[in-house]
Parts: structure tokens; sequence; C-alpha cells
């Protein structure tokens, strides 16, 4: 039996890891888009489901980070967005 990776691993998105990258891109929008979106735009971005949707159009043509087993991040060449969190999100 193998234990898991210690080395980040890169694979194209999977379906099974949309979920996931919607709980991952959350909170780094809110984190990052504040400054330049404002509060009433960022809010009405994630709580309308739009962020989720976005994620949802672009996470194929993306990619995802693993370390551990473990999804923590996703980056799409399409619009070069990249939501890297350190909390570990199973999935």
């Amino acid at each position: 039996m193998s234990s898991p990776s210690s080395h980040p691993v890169v694979r194209p998105a999977l379906p099974e890891d949309l979920a996931v990258l919607q709980e991952l891109a959350r909170p780094t929008i809110d984190a990052r888009y504040r400054p330049f979106l404002g509060n009433e735009n960022v809010d009405w971005f994630i709580n309308s489901g739009a962020s989720d949707e976005h994620v949802d159009s672009h996470f194929r043509q993306g990619h995802i980070h693993c370390m551990e087993a473990a999804r923590v991040g996703w980056a799409s060449p399409l619009s070069f967005r990249c939501s890297l969190r350190t909390r570990t999100v199973r999935g």
C-alpha cells in the first residue's frame, strides 16, 4: 500500500474537483477582490452564486494543485486565476 506523496502534484481538473474548488475560490475572492471591486460587488459575486458559476465554467480548463492527496489550489490558463489556500481541504 502506498502512502500519499509529500511532493506537490499538478493534474488536470476532474468533475469531482468542482465543489472543493468552489470552496477554495470563495475565501480567495473575498480576500483578494475587495480592494478593487469593493464590498458590495464582492458580497454579491459570492452570495449570488456567481463565483461558483465562474469556477464551474472554467475549472475543466485548469489544473489542480495537490499536496499530500489534498486539493490545495487551482490555476486556469484562460484567466490566470490561482486560488491557493494554506488550509487543507479534503475531497
